[in-house]
């Protein structure tokens, strides 16, 4: 820039035109298809717009009188001869016009044409730029970019002009020199004097645009050397391609931008659509205009098929709209009359501009019922090697009938999708169709099958039982590989698992649900749990089958802490296995309910289902269930108040687990051995146990198992006095639970407030404890988790304790002792007695000691430190008899 006096004259005129019309930047940007970064740069005078147009509709949007236009006209005028040192562009075209009529109601597309835009006025007057508008068919590259360039006319001399290339027409690409002779046309050659020959014509064009600045729209271009030899022939200005095939070598050879249209998101399909019928149509049925919405997939020629069918049909309700689109709706994405502006003619033409390979894998893509595939996935479904579904899937998506996602991954647009299967439907027979679906069930099978018995092979090895397949004897993936590829494919899998047998014969979808038992229980959420193995018991025929499914739906119901449905599908599942010799079976039925009953309250019959569940697989040698067994076992005897028996047991089970190569068992026994530990006062054992519990856990996927062991290391800190490394230790948990929440079991969830709680309780933030102990409390009782609601009642009650307020403290530590009485917790009975004798001790009372004594022995006889921690300094108050005492502080 020679002066910068010029520019800043410039900018100061448009910030004070800003400022006279209350505008701030990023709307007058919006409006005006700039970006906001591009209108800051001018009203800094850091870039003066190349064309006038571009102040015209600064100026235009911010209603400049007519000497604010004026002005801003000079200025620009002046700024323009400083910035090239030459005269400024014509504010005019002289040239011919051959665009197309704007498209009416054409809306959205702000970032898009912004882009253009900025494109344009960064290209030098004597040079050219390019743009390739690329897309799937009916996403709106022809509206765009003739919308854009009916508004930029005036800032091109040369003319601005449009052709297109007939590459969405049935009769196939035409030959160049058409396109050309159009193009002469236009610059007044008479037909007499045209040149027949394609170098002949490319030569006169260039002559007659020589030193022009001209916009040119190349419409459905299908190759790279169409747009090449035609853009070659305009030396300055802007060209803008359009084209269903991404033509990426135009980028390397002539660095053009890049500009592909995606699919229009809900609120930008409502614009499209009210633009055309009003608003007042779509104001009585919001929901319905939603679900039309979700019918045309983003796809703007969709969204106007139904707008226009709206206006022509003004009795149709939305609902009546939908119907139809429910009924078939590629069928209803028509224009009666109008066969070739239909989705369907649209994606017809890029069909059949494919070979037969191509055309067949489009089809049988239909069949996968995922969101998303791999190329490995569509070779499988096919039936072809690797590098030829390969080779297949880089063409369809070229050709945007099909759509690359994350990295390796491919889908299918909705409507692209429906008319796939449309196509399959008529085209491959449904021994095809069912033959291709089959194909694709093995490849994930194989999958699940290998990567289960990686994670979970104590309960792969029931799901393999139970669909009758030859076991795994060696893989070679590890957890983290193993995990990683079954979360890839969750919803490809979760989908094929859970769809309809009749859609595909012979299909084998259960063997797929029983053998994603491991992975869902600790990775899924309770809906796909359910729709998983409730397919799978609607589909398999083998009582075996048909009793593993029944255990995953109680397992399910387990996990996600709803003991009365699990209750039910366990008695389901062992009344089946009176029918059938499956030992193991019945002893997994058998501990998974008295995990159930020890949820809900019941520990002593608990045990009495972890004895018989002992008894059975030490009869049968079942080595796995045998750790099972002790490792439940154990967690009554902690329930129950028997720490140390539990903690030895636990430590126990982990050597067997070991042993065994059993990384859940492992990680459990490490994790219930932490917890009691930690209650013992063992606080260095109990980190280390838990830390090992934890790595298994994030290993191998179980959010609940991972979210509970981080809420116990933050105990863990807490008991060892590192308060802040506590509060960061549970803050962690809570982020993991918001980011699981699915997923995550509610005893995380109340696992998590306890800790906080009582960190915050350690913290004299009595305030933020008893928010936290009180929501744990809610959560224990919503989902009927007795022990958990128990031992919230006692802490809640030490922290009212704490904050003077002794009619609640007395009324939680009541709470609690109720639930202990009724379910043989000593601990937390005891914590409860100690609580009451606190209260009791400014009164003098006899009861006071009683309880505090009664306390203390069971924690005396059970190990339990830190209730020791409360009752030895409440004893000595008493016996020093202080009166005057107000008010007694404990720790949690």
């Amino acid at each position: 820039m020679n002066d910068t006096g010029a520019t800043d004259d410039f900018a100061a005129a448009l910030r004070s035109v800003k400022v006279r019309a209350g505008l701030n930047l990023r709307d007058w940007a919006r409006v005006c298809y700039l970006s906001r970064a591009s209108l800051h740069r001018y009203c800094r005078g850091q870039a003066v717009p190349s064309d006038y147009v571009v102040v015209q509709r600064l100026a235009e949007a911010a209603s400049a009188s007519k000497e604010e236009t004026v002005t801003l006209h000079h200025l620009w005028v002046v700024a323009r001869r400083h910035v090239e040192g030459t005269a400024p562009i014509a504010t005019g075209s002289a040239g011919p016009v051959t665009l197309p009529a704007a498209p009416a109601g054409f809306r959205a597309r702000t970032a898009e044409l912004c882009r253009l835009t900025e494109l344009a006025d960064r290209t030098p007057v004597r040079e050219s730029s390019m743009a390739v508008i690329t897309g799937m068919a009916g996403i709106g590259k022809t509206a765009l970019a003739t919308h854009w360039a009916a508004r930029q006319v005036g800032a091109f001399s040369g003319g601005a002009l449009y052709v297109t290339m007939c590459g969405d027409h049935d009769h196939g690409t035409p030959a160049r020199v058409r396109a050309f002779q159009h193009l002469l046309l236009a610059f007044g050659v008479s037909r007499n004097a045209m040149p027949e020959v394609e170098e002949d014509a490319a030569a006169t064009l260039r002559q007659l645009t020589a030193d022009k600045r001209v916009l040119i729209v190349i419409d459905n271009v299908q190759s790279i050397d169409d747009a090449r030899r035609l853009a070659g022939c305009f030396t300055a200005g802007l060209i803008v391609i359009t084209s269903r095939h991404t033509l990426a070598g135009l980028t390397a050879s002539h660095n053009a931008m890049p500009l592909p249209l995606p699919a229009l998101d809900p609120e930008q399909s409502v614009e499209v659509i009210t633009a055309l019928t009003g608003p007042q149509r779509l104001e009585a049925d919001p929901g319905g205009v939603q679900r039309l919405v979700a019918h045309c997939a983003g796809l703007p020629l969709a969204l106007r098929i139904i707008a226009a069918d709206l206006v022509h049909h003004p009795q149709r309700t939305i609902a009546e709209q939908n119907r139809l689109l429910d009924m078939h709706r590629l069928t209803a994405l028509e224009n009666f009359g109008d066969s070739q502006h239909s989705v369907r003619a649209a994606f017809d033409v890029s069909y059949h501009l494919q070979d037969g390979p191509a055309r067949r894998l489009f089809r049988l893509l239909a069949v996968i019922p995922g969101e998303d595939f791999t190329a490995t996935a569509a070779a499988a479904l096919a039936g072809q090697p690797l590098g030829v579904a390969d080779d297949l899937l880089h063409r369809l998506t070229d050709a945007h009938l099909v759509e690359s996602g994350c990295p390796g991954r491919y889908r299918l647009h909705d409507l692209a999708k429906s008319y796939a299967a449309d196509l399959s439907a008529t085209e491959d027979a449904p021994a095809t169709r069912g033959e291709a679906f089959q194909n694709l069930l093995d490849w994930y099978l194989a999958i699940a099958h290998q990567a289960s018995s990686v994670l979970c092979p104590e309960q792969t090895e029931l799901a393999i039982r139970a669909t009758g397949r030859s076991p795994i004897t060696s893989s070679s993936a590890d957890r983290e590989q193993a995990l990683a590829q079954l979360d890839t494919e969750r919803h490809n899998l979760i989908a094929a698992a859970t769809r309809p047998a009749g859609e595909t014969q012979p299909t084998t979808a259960w063997h797929l649900a029983l053998l994603l038992r491991g992975y869902l229980l600790g990775r899924g959420t309770f809906a796909e749990g359910i729709a998983v193995f409730s397919a799978a018991a609607r589909q398999a025929r083998p009582i075996a089958a048909q009793a593993f499914a029944a255990l995953c739906l109680a397992d399910v119901h387990r996990v996600h802490a709803r003991y009365d449905a699990a209750e039910d599908h366990y008695r389901v599942a062992l009344r089946r296995c009176d029918e059938i010799d499956w030992p193991q079976l019945r002893a997994a039925c058998i501990a998974n309910l008295g995990a159930v009953l020890l949820g809900r309250g019941r520990p002593g019959d608990a045990s009495a289902c972890f004895a018989e569940e002992l008894e059975l697989v030490r009869h049968i040698g079942y080595a796995a269930g045998t750790i099972a067994a002790a490792v439940n076992l154990a967690g009554c005897l902690h329930q129950l108040g028997h720490l140390a028996q539990a903690l030895e047991l636990f430590l126990h089970t982990h050597k067997l687990a070991r042993q065994q190569r059993s990384p859940v068992n492992e990680a459990t026994a490490m994790y219930s051995a932490g917890y009691t530990a930690l209650d013992l006062g063992l606080t260095d054992q109990a980190h280390d146990c838990l830390t090992s519990a934890l790595a298994t856990y994030q290993q191998l996927g179980r959010d609940t198992d991972t979210v509970h062991t981080i809420a116990l290391l933050a105990a863990c800190s807490r008991d060892r006095g590192h308060l802040a490394q506590a509060l960061k230790m549970a803050a962690k948990a809570r982020a993991m639970l918001d980011r699981s929440s699915p997923v995550v079991s509610p005893t995380a969830a109340i696992a998590v407030e306890s800790v906080s709680g009582t960190v915050h309780h350690r913290l004299s933030r009595h305030h933020q404890a008893i928010a936290s102990l009180t929501k744990a409390i809610q959560l224990a009782q919503r989902h009927n988790v007795t022990y958990q609601r128990a031992e919230n009642h006692a802490l809640l009650a030490e922290t009212h304790l704490a904050a003077g307020n002794f009619d609640e403290a007395a009324h939680h530590a009541a709470k609690a002792a109720q639930l202990a009485r009724r379910n043989g917790y000593r601990v937390i009975g005891a914590q409860a007695q100690a609580t009451q004798g606190a209260i009791a001790i400014p009164q003098g009372s006899p009861f006071a000691l009683s309880q505090l004594q009664a306390a203390h022995n069971i924690f005396l006889q059970t190990g339990y430190r830190r209730g020791l921690a409360l009752t030895s300094p409440r004893i000595d108050l008493v016996h020093k008899a202080v009166p005057a005492l107000v008010t007694p502080h404990g720790t949690v």
